[in-house]
């Protein structure tokens, strides 16, 4: 059964990894387009002024922050699952 979960782990990690870089690039894009903000080191430090950019600006950044936890909690159980494995 833990070859299954490897496989499986395997075949999933692409879209993991291409989830978290789109969303990462969704969310500096709509920074970009929104424009006027500040930013450092490459990070948004400051929302805009209208509510509704600022609800979209918001929800790109929680879905990058969601996707990236999805990302460690894969890594996780990938590594896990591969300990599992070689101990028995």
């Amino acid at each position: 059964m833990s070859g299954k979960f490897a496989k499986a782990f395997s075949e999933l990690e692409g879209d993991i990894c291409g989830l978290t870089r789109m969303a990462r690039l969704a969310e500096c894009q709509l920074n970009e387009a929104v424009g006027g903000l500040t930013y450092e080191n490459g990070e948004c430090i400051e929302a805009p002024d209208a509510a509704a950019p600022e609800l979209a600006v918001f929800t790109v950044t929680q879905m990058a922050v969601m996707a990236k936890r999805f990302e460690d909690l894969y890594y996780r159980l990938r590594k896990e699952t591969g300990a599992r494995s070689r101990a028995t």
